[in-house]
């Protein structure tokens, strides 16, 4: 098969034994999910093992916060950029 392996493909388990993609996590909202799933699907299926869920889990939740504090701070016409106000200069942090 050539290309990127559609969702219906990667859910199917491996018959030669091989290991499965991480699954998210129930607690993730909408956003966050969608956010692990593109995650764990741009690389290789043996890249994350389950002891990487827990930050996986973390890093999505702090993604989709620093992009709600971005829209935030856009939609109030604030003077300060984006990564200049202080609840998105600490969610910055968390990410790296």
């Amino acid at each position: 098969m050539r290309g990127r392996k559609s969702a219906a493909a990667l859910g199917v388990a491996a018959v030669d034994g091989g290991t499965s993609r991480l699954k998210p996590p129930a607690s993730l909202s909408e956003a966050e999910r969608k956010v692990f799933v593109d995650l764990v699907l741009f690389v290789d299926d043996k890249h994350f093992v389950p002891s990487d869920l827990p930050l996986l889990s973390r890093y999505v939740d702090a993604v989709v916060l620093s992009e709600q504090a971005a829209y935030h701070c856009q939609s109030r016409a604030l003077r300060l950029k984006p990564w200049q106000s202080p609840p998105m200069i600490r969610i910055i942090r968390v990410m790296v």
